[in-house]
């Protein structure tokens, strides 16, 4: 018990370096010692995160990401207009209301 509790907090801080990494050297460390501590590689680390977080807690980038990972593995089909506006709620900071409602249209439909 004792061990699973060191490895949580080892695995906490390691995260919140990678999150607070201001070089490229400190950045690639935390995460190859975040993919070390859990054993998972990087997909399936994403993966395991995402699922654990409620869904109406997640952000739009997440949602998007969700969706490309999905389609990655040939999972679920997107149009070619729904993927090139999957990529780009990627990047945008500002969507529209319009914009919101086909993500959640979208990924509700692909992400079960």
């Amino acid at each position: 018990m004792n061990n699973e509790l060191e490895d949580k907090d080892r695995f906490y801080k390691t995260f919140l370096l990678l999150m607070c990494a201001t070089e490229p050297g400190e950045a690639i460390a935390a995460r190859d010692a975040l993919l070390r501590l859990s054993g998972l590689n990087p997909h399936e680390l994403a993966l395991t995160m995402f699922k654990k977080l409620p869904k109406n807690k997640l952000t739009n980038q997440q949602k998007a990401s969700q969706i490309l990972y999905a389609y990655s593995l040939k999972e679920i089909y997107l149009s070619e207009r729904e993927l090139a506006f999957i990529r780009d709620m990627l990047v945008w900071s500002n969507p529209s209301e319009r914009q919101l409602e086909w993500l959640e249209k979208i990924y509700t439909r692909v992400i079960k």
